[in-house]
């Protein structure tokens, strides 16, 4: 590739689209403190929204322009994650009309997005959405569900040309489903390159899962900012986030207006996208619809990735019957007669040809290249020891001027020392011929103040380009079957005597097999997770709350050394149904530690062995037995202690099953620790011990980790009533209490059962939400107050103002809640005295 054109396309991918410092033109945006005290960005034309001009916002609070109906939505939101995910506040009336909000964080920022609201949002959406749900339910093959899914799309969304981009193994896309109008020229089975959609473009797809562009000729709309050198602001989340010259420059050259674009992501990963294009006027979604095709989206990506791991499971299927080989002959596994295994291994990893190097010696079947390329692919392999498997698409231009004997790709795979192992597959020439979207070569590149730049093609018509030299690329699901057959056999060589450094590698193996066997349990039962919504916004917040449960899930990888991960939670995911029944028959104690991601997958699978064998065996085999766990740091070591208590004799094992050696081994190996189990009649005993490297200090320094005081035990003689609207709200809050101490809380979400509580249940205090669909609860609190009975606002509002002066002395707590700040209130109302309690209004 030509240099210039090599550093053009860098600076392409270098672009920070990210901080535009500019909106598109659909809507207008102001940015705030996360207190609500300073608007510090606004959008030029956020001024017509507001009727004033945009200069009179900047370094102004909210309360100067923004109703307090709006305010308390806001206040609200944030107990949600706004720095992962965008929330829609939903229609409001500002000064001047009716208003769509969504809301988002940016570092210390809150960005408040406004677009003006047509008409009151109906019911119709949701009743579309089932629909379109309904029609990729069913099918059963992945061509398929993307010909029905641009099929759906293209009919309820209104654009002319909707595409499935599917990506493939070296970056490029290829079109795979298609709808579009008889008048246009179909771009079904056409490629693009991979710098069409540069890196930062498609990990902006795993932050904002919708993309819209409503008019590519419409000016983008600058940001304006209180001080001039104010950093850029991170518009990652942003609906309104304006659009690079370049895709904007490529979508015109498509004679593309409008777009719409939906990413599918699957196991974590970019699988493609759906593209959908408009040509000949501007388009614009308005929110419900765009948050329509969102959820959609979103569910296409979980049906694709069933249908993947429904055809990986096929492919496992016919692995393990060449493994079953294996295990029923174990004389394959030293001798590995090549001849007798080759014809089940191609169904798996189809190849023209297979070599093995065990011990000194090569053994050939098939097509294979002279012993000089094989002893140089030795070399090559032993100069990347890390690296277990190895893929070569083009062998002539990886090793120039060697002789292959016509063979153009390999997969190389390797064993660990001290027993080295390669074992080879070969495939011969496949020479294809690449319709391309256009000549990739057909970029231009010019020279400007920050260096060449990209210009994208000006043609898109197919272009034909003949590959050769190259192989079939080798797949996934071909590197999995090479990796899994390589494992049993090494496990074979272990059964049959092999050193303790190898049986404990397959171990290892079978770890980290098990680990991701418990992952995929996890997505299984998410995915198949299904809930009735009376509205579109509902179905929405469950949908978000479970993709993000699932999202933090795959956060702790044992590659990402930079997360961490609570060990409470830990313990929390692997026994929560035994710490919700009336009868808990486990009790947790410890000290919020947050430990390394790598050390939390090992732990995962440890406690997964541990709370299995209780289940089955066990202190939770019955509702009478008992597990404590506790955990202390001392003298710079962790020490974990699993104590089961059963009231009848357990039967003691006569031998180690896997997950006791399991246990043994990899706490010692994997995390430098120690472990001690011990079968008693009345239960089983394990001592962990761990070094203070699995300690992630730092992260238990930046979060709040305040606990009550010890003896906070006297609250769960109190009954609280919580008089909460909103259900996510009252549930947070029911669960702080609790985690507080206060076991009897009752939550309503109205006057009128606030009121029938009462009647029927003693309270020793009331929390009030101020704002109650269209009323309040200040005549409430003043019957509260006649009545003698203990009561504070729990409310998003921020003006003080707004309570009545007769119920100033009223406690007031600002959402979020801290758990510190309700605690000192519990502490005033119940342990010192009402005069503490007014106080604690006015500090508040």
């Amino acid at each position: 590739m030509d240099a210039l054109l090599q550093q053009a396309i860098e600076n392409c991918a270098n672009e920070p689209i990210h901080t535009p410092n500019a909106i598109q033109s659909f809507g207008a945006v102001v940015v705030l403190d996360t207190r609500l005290q300073r608007t510090t960005h606004a959008s030029q034309n956020a001024g017509d929204y507001f009727s004033c001009p945009v200069q009179d916002l900047l370094g102004q609070p909210a309360v100067s322009y923004l109703t307090p109906k709006v305010i308390h939505n806001i206040r609200n939101a944030q107990l949600a994650d706004l720095a992962n995910a965008k929330t829609r506040l939903g229609i409001c009336e500002l000064s001047d009309g009716w208003f769509d909000l969504s809301l988002h964080q940016s570092s210390e920022s809150l960005v408040l997005e406004l677009e003006r609201a047509h008409d009151k949002e109906s019911t119709s959406s949701l009743m579309e959405l089932r629909f379109m749900l309904a029609k990729i339910h069913e099918m059963e093959s992945l061509e398929q569900l993307l010909s029905v899914a641009v099929e759906t799309l293209r009919w309820t969304s209104g654009f002319k040309r909707v595409m499935a981009y599917r990506f493939l193994h070296n970056g490029d896309g290829e079109v795979v489903a298609e709808e579009c109008c008889w008048s246009q020229e179909p771009y079904l089975g056409l490629r693009y390159p991979a710098s069409d959609i540069p890196p930062q473009a498609r990990d902006l797809f795993f932050r904002n899962p919708i993309r819209v562009i409503s008019d590519v000729s419409a000016d983008s709309v600058p940001l304006l900012t209180e001080f001039e050198d104010a950093p850029l602001l991170d518009l990652s989340l942003s609906t309104l986030r304006a659009v690079s010259p370049v895709h904007l420059a490529y979508l015109r050259n498509m004679e593309v207006t409008a777009s719409m674009t939906l990413p599918l992501i699957v196991n974590q990963r970019l699988w493609g996208l759906i593209a959908c294009h408009a040509d000949l006027v501007p388009r614009y979604i308005r929110p419900e619809k765009r948050l329509k095709f969102e959820l959609f989206g979103q569910m296409l990506s979980m049906q694709l990735e069933l249908l993947l791991a429904k055809k990986k499971a096929e492919k496992r299927a016919q692995i393990q019957v060449v493994q079953h080989t294996l295990m029923a002959n174990p004389q394959l596994a030293s001798e590995f007669a090549l001849a007798g295994l080759a014809q089940s291994m191609n169904t798996l990893v189809p190849s023209d040809g297979l070599a093995l190097w065990l011990e000194g010696k090569w053994h050939l079947h098939g097509i294979v290249p002279p012993r000089e390329a094989l002893s140089l692919l030795l070399e090559q392999a032993a100069q990347s020891p890390e690296a277990s498997v190895m893929t070569f698409e083009s062998l002539s231009e990886a090793f120039p001027g060697v002789d292959f004997s016509g063979l153009a790709g390999a997969l190389l795979l390797s064993t660990k020392e001290p027993e080295p192992a390669r074992l080879l597959f070969f495939r011969c020439e496949f020479i294809q011929h690449v319709r391309w979207g256009g000549d990739p070569k057909g970029v231009t590149v010019s020279l400007e103040e920050h260096g060449p730049q990209l210009h994208p093609r000006s043609s898109f018509a197919a272009y034909v380009e003949q590959v050769s030299g190259h192989c079939m690329p080798w797949s996934t699901e071909d590197t999995l079957a090479a990796e899994e057959i390589c494992s049993t056999w090494l496990a074979q060589l272990s059964a049959q005597g092999g050193t303790s450094s190898q049986k404990q590698e397959w171990l290892v193996g079978e770890l980290n097999h098990r680990i991701k066997n418990i992952l995929a349990l996890i997505q299984s039962i998410t995915r198949q997770t299904r809930r009735n919504a009376s509205s579109l916004e509902q179905y929405a917040q469950m949908l978000e709350y479970r993709i993000s449960a699932l999202a933090r899930a795959h956060e702790h990888d044992a590659a990402d050394l930079s997360s961490c991960c609570s060990l409470n939670r830990l313990l929390h995911r692997e026994l929560a149904p035994y710490l919700s029944r009336e009868r808990i028959l486990a009790a947790l104690s410890g000290d919020e530690i947050f430990i390394h991601a790598d050390a939390s997958v090992v732990l995962s699978l440890v406690f997964h062995e541990l709370v299995t064998n209780a289940v089955k065996y066990g202190a939770l085999s019955h509702p009478d037995n008992q597990l404590d766990i506790t955990w202390v740091l001392h003298n710079e070591k962790l020490q974990l202690y699993w104590r089961e208590r059963c009231v009848s004799p357990i039967s003691l094992p006569d031998r180690k099953g896997f997950g006791s050696i399991l246990i043994e081994r990899t706490i010692p190996y994997e995390l430098k620790g120690d472990v001690d189990m011990r079968f008693h009649p009345n239960g089983l005993e394990v001592d962990l011990w761990f070094p203070a490297e699995l300690i992630v200090s730092a992260a238990i320094e930046s979060l709040d980790t305040w606990s009550s005081p010890s003896h906070a035990g006297w609250l769960s003689q109190h009954r609280i009533l919580l008089l909460e609207d909103n259900a996510l709200l009252a549930l947070d809050t029911v669960e702080t209490l609790k985690e507080l101490g206060c076991m009897h809380t009752s939550a309503v979400a109205s006057l009128e059962q606030a009121r029938t509580h009462l009647e029927s249940q003693s309270v020793s205090l009331a929390l009030l939400d101020i704002q109650l669909g269209q009323e309040t609860s200040f005549a409430f609190a003043e019957e509260l107050r006649q009545a003698e009975l203990p009561c504070a606002f729990v409310t998003g509002y921020s003006d003080a103002q707004l309570i009545p002066e007769s119920l100033r002395s009223i406690p007031v707590l600002e959402k979020p809640v801290k758990r510190k700040e309700l605690y000192a209130l519990l502490e005033g109302v119940f342990l010192e005295g009402a005069s503490t309690y007014a106080d604690i209004g006015s500090e508040s």
